[in-house]
C-alpha cells in the first residue's frame, strides 16, 4: 500500500543537484528483508549510524505524517538526537522522510531522505538520496556516515540466520561483562580471556596434535567459540558500538 503526504512532491528532495547525496548499494537479501531493516525499529537499531556508534533508543514507526526520533551515541562524548517526519511509505519499494538534527550545527538544514528498493530476486538494489545540503562539508560528512551504515547492514544481512540471531540477542540485551584474569594469549575475541577459554583452546590443540580431529574442523570450532565470546562480552556502555563492530567482524571470520 502506497502512502504519501498531502501535497508531497518527490522532486522537492532534489532542489539542489550539486548538494544532493546519491548512493546505490546492492544488498544480498530479498527486498522484503532489506526494507524491514530500514522500517522496523528493532532491525534499524542493530546497524544504524557510522562505525562505532550505537542507538540507545529510538521511536520509529513508518506512517505518513508521523514523526520519528533516534538517539545516537558516538564512541566518545555525549549522545544526540535526530528527528523528522515520514513523507512516503510504500512497502517494500519506497521510504521517504525528513531528517533534521536536534540542536543542529549552524550549517545543518532539514534534508529529505529517499530510499527506493528494487527487487533483484536474492538481492536488492537500494537507491538512496538525501538533500539538499547547505554546504559540501555537511554532504561529505553524511556520505561517510551512510557509507559506514550501509557497510554494517551489508555484513549483517550477509550473515547466516543463526549468526544474525546471536548478533541481535547480544545487542538487544544488557549482558554482564565476565570478570577474569588478563588475557593468557592473543585471541581474536572481545573482552578478557578467562581460564575457561585457555582450557578450551588447549584441548582443541591437543586433539589436533593426536590426530583425533582434522585441522579445518578445529579451526571452525575455534571461530564459533570466538563468536560466542564476542556476544557474551557485549555491554550496554558508551563503547557498545565498538563491540558491535567486533561482532560483525566475528561473523565475517566464521564466514
Amino acid at each position: 500500500m502506497v502512502q504519501q503526504g498531502a501535497g508531497y512532491d518527490r522532486s522537492m528532495a532534489r532542489r539542489s543537484d550539486e548538494l544532493t547525496l546519491e548512493m546505490k548499494r546492492v544488498l544480498p537479501a530479498p527486498a522484503a528483508v532489506v526494507f524491514a531493516s530500514f522500517a522496523d525499529a528493532n532491525e534499524l537499531a542493530t546497524w544504524w549510524g557510522p562505525k562505532g556508534f550505537s542507538t540507545p533508543s529510538l521511536e520509529f514507526d513508518p506512517r505518513v505524517g508521523e514523526s520519528y526520533r533516534i538517539e545516537m551515541q558516538p564512541p566518545e562524548g555525549d549522545h544526540f538526537h535526530l528527528t523528522g517526519e515520514f513523507r512516503e511509505v510504500d512497502v517494500p519499494a519506497r521510504l521517504a522522510y525528513t531528517f533534521v538534527w536536534e540542536e543542529p550545527d549552524p550549517d545543518d538544514v532539514e534534508t529529505e531522505v529517499g530510499l527506493s528498493f528494487r527487487d533483484l530476486g536474492e538481492s536488492t538494489e537500494v537507491a538512496f538520496t538525501q538533500g539538499p545540503f547547505k554546504t559540501e562539508e555537511r554532504r561529505a560528512l553524511h556520505r561517510d556516515g551512510w557509507t559506514d551504515a550501509f557497510d554494517k547492514l551489508e555484513r549483517l544481512v550477509s550473515a547466516p540466520p543463526a549468526a544474525r540471531t546471536e548478533y541481535h540477542r547480544a545487542v538487544e540485551q544488557e549482558l554482564p561483562t565476565p570478570t577474569g584474569p588478563e588475557p593468557l594469549c592473543s585471541l581474536p575475541i572481545v573482552g578478557k580471556t578467562t581460564v575457561e577459554d585457555a582450557v578450551f583452546y588447549a584441548a582443541v590443540g591437543a586433539v589436533v596434535m593426536f590426530g583425533w580431529v582434522p585441522l579445518p574442523t578445529a579451526g571452525l570450532i575455534g571461530s564459533v567459540h570466538a563468536l560466542h565470546q564476542r556476544a557474551r562480552n557485549v555491554t550496554r556502555t558508551g563503547a557498545v558500538g565498538e563491540v558491535r563492530g567486533g561482532l560483525i567482524e566475528a561473523v565475517d571470520e566464521v564466514l
